[in-house]
């Protein structure tokens, strides 16, 4: 637990059993209420890290606001626990509406529907269905004291003044906070510095991978001094961006070559061929849930591809199979 910045202290929240390791949350501190960046997943593990660096550090709990990058579980699950009953939870409109779907089971099916058209396999998809309540905890519900953010919105917290940039991608409602006068950015998920975000294909919206690489296009250009990032470490912030530019072009070339090998492949097969920074030897031992994301990353790229004219897909017996257009 550190300060960073005055009243601006940096939050690590274990993820137990997770490769991402722990997600950084960062406390404000403000006269009429602190505000939480980011929670962790709704497990005891988070639940007991978060709040008794909260607790050392005199949280009035009662008066905490939540304010979310985006909302995959890690970063909202203990969102409406940690807020307190005068506070608030702000959210971007996007993904609080993918947040809603997702808490009632509304695309849940969508999304695996979506998997198996691809050619995930069946006996996977059971498993992780099995296996969901362990690997993803979120907000128990939700309730009147979420705010919905649009692009542009300004969140005081303190002494801060976080202007809410909306960048889809990584979720389809992500958001960067860009404080001006300190030249401090909050990058959430959507640019991190040790790891490279996963943009995976989805059902809540479309071509996310072309939304991500627009947006990180976009943000590229600010002057941060200070990126403060959802996980891991921090770094150089134009020169990272480059770099994971560069790492989706590469990935682009990877996937465009394997599927020149001129037969028809589903996802997953091509999934398998992919190169993977991931402490396994083979595709066979990756974890299950290594396995999702690898998928809807080489799904996202596809969907990518499709839409600029360079691969095509052909129905097959209730699975689509892809390949490279001819030159």
């Amino acid at each position: 637990m550190d300060e960073l910045f005055k009243n601006i202290y940096k939050l690590e929240v274990p993820l137990v059993g997770n490769p991402l390791k722990e997600v950084n949350d960062y406390l404000i501190r403000g006269r009429e209420g602190d505000f939480l960046i980011d929670t962790g997943f709704r497990t005891n593990e988070c639940r007991d890290a978060l709040f008794s660096q909260l607790s050392e550090l005199n949280v009035d709990r009662k008066k905490l606001n939540v304010l979310l990058t985006h909302m995959h579980f890690d970063h909202s699950g203990l969102a409406t626990e940690a807020a307190g009953e005068d506070g608030h939870i702000y959210i971007s409109s996007t993904d609080y509406g993918v947040l809603l779907n997702r808490l009632t089971g509304r695309t849940n099916k969508k999304q695996d529907d979506l998997y198996r058209e691809y050619g995930f396999p069946e006996e996977l998809l059971e498993r992780m269905e099995n296996k969901g309540s362990l690997l993803f905890q979120g907000p128990v519900k939700i309730d009147g004291r979420f705010r919905e953010l649009d692009d542009g919105d300004i969140v005081l917290a303190g002494d801060y003044e976080l202007r809410t940039i909306v960048v889809p991608g990584h979720t389809p409602g992500s958001c960067m906070f860009w404080n001006e006068q300190n030249g401090i950015m909050f990058t959430g998920d959507h640019i991190l510095f040790d790891i490279t975000p996963n943009i995976t294909c989805s059902v809540d919206m479309q071509d996310l991978l072309g939304h991500y690489l627009d947006s990180l296009a976009t943000v590229r250009e600010y002057p941060v001094q200070f990126a403060l990032p959802g996980h891991r470490k921090s770094g150089a912030y134009r020169e990272r961006v480059d770099q994971i530019l560069e790492h989706h072009r590469k990935r682009l070339d990877e996937i465009q070559n394997i599927l020149a090998e001129g037969r028809w492949q589903t996802a997953y097969q091509t999934a398998q061929k992919m190169k993977w920074r991931i402490e396994s030897k083979s595709w066979e031992d990756f974890l299950l849930n290594q396995k999702w994301f690898a998928f809807g990353e080489c799904l996202s790229h596809l969907e990518y591809l499709e839409k600029r004219g360079k691969v095509e897909r052909v129905w097959i017996d209730g699975i689509w199979y892809w390949n490279r257009v001819s030159l």
